[in-house]
């Protein structure tokens, strides 16, 4: 689990009472609001700790330059000069947004890892068929076997040979995984994989509600790469919710300086 993913978890109590209420939404439509609330924050806490008129004063002065070079395109030395001064602006520009970038950076690290833990798969439901693959390392063969607890069915065979299978670009590799399609009652459930004298763990969440379980653990120790899950990736206007938030969030910060006036 990476950085991101840590602090959304931790921070879960807290955020959960706020935003879950607006995952009942369409996924397009909850983080279309939480993207809107996220960037009216940052551009109110932008403004509020920089001084506006000196980035108002630059971003002119800046406009200027740009106008300048296109002017003495063909005078090398005059371009050199002007590219100086642009720099010179950038670096103020800089250092006035380094405030606001430290307040709202701890903020939106959590906020991301709760996006992340809400809004990137669907949930496990109770009767529906689903997947558990465990991807080895590279050269491990021979045969795995799955145990499920109380509730869950195993739909495939329990004993499985593990498959190798060629990925990567330029650089390919043969890895070797097995995968069982399993279904389960509502709860917390545990999967164990064994593999000679090696077990391996997995929890997994069933429910109706837009919950899950990391649907990708991973391992890497010497044998086995990673754990999966088949939850269903949530795409919102065709995308993952990190790239949509992304465009969602520069519209809505073009949207908000200009209604803010803030430079």
């Amino acid at each position: 689990m990476g950085m991101i993913d840590f602090f959304g978890n931790m921070f879960n109590p807290v955020l959960d009472p706020i935003f879950r209420p607006l995952l009942s939404l369409h996924p397009a439509f909850s983080l279309s609001v939480i993207t809107l609330i996220i960037t009216l924050i940052m551009v109110l806490v932008y403004k509020k700790f920089t001084d506006q008129e000196v980035m108002k004063s630059v971003r002119e002065e800046m406009k200027e330059i740009q106008k300048e070079m296109k002017e003495f395109q063909h005078d090398a030395a005059k371009v050199m000069e002007l590219q100086k001064k642009s720099l010179e602006k950038a670096g103020q520009q800089f250092k006035q947004s380094m405030k606001p970038m430290f307040i709202t950076m701890i903020p939106i690290i959590v906020l991301f890892g709760w996006l992340s833990s809400n809004l990137a798969f669907n949930p496990l439901t109770p009767g529906e068929e689903f997947s558990t693959t465990i991807v080895f390392k590279e050269g491990v063969n021979g045969e795995v076997k799955l145990i499920a607890s109380d509730g869950i069915e195993i739909l495939s065979d329990e004993i499985q040979t593990i498959e190798g299978n060629e990925v990567g670009g330029w650089f390919k590799k043969k890895i070797g995984e097995a995968s069982w399609n399993i279904k389960g009652s509502e709860g917390e459930h545990q999967l164990t994989y064994e593999y000679e004298d090696e077990i391996y763990f997995n929890e997994l969440l069933i429910t109706n509600s837009k919950k899950y379980k990391e649907p990708k653990k991973l391992v890497n120790d010497e044998v086995v790469e990673t754990i999966e899950l088949g939850n269903e990736p949530i795409k919102i206007f065709g995308l993952s919710w990190f790239w949509a938030y992304f465009i969602l969030a520069m519209v809505f910060n073009g949207l908000l300086r200009k209604l803010f006036k803030v430079h």
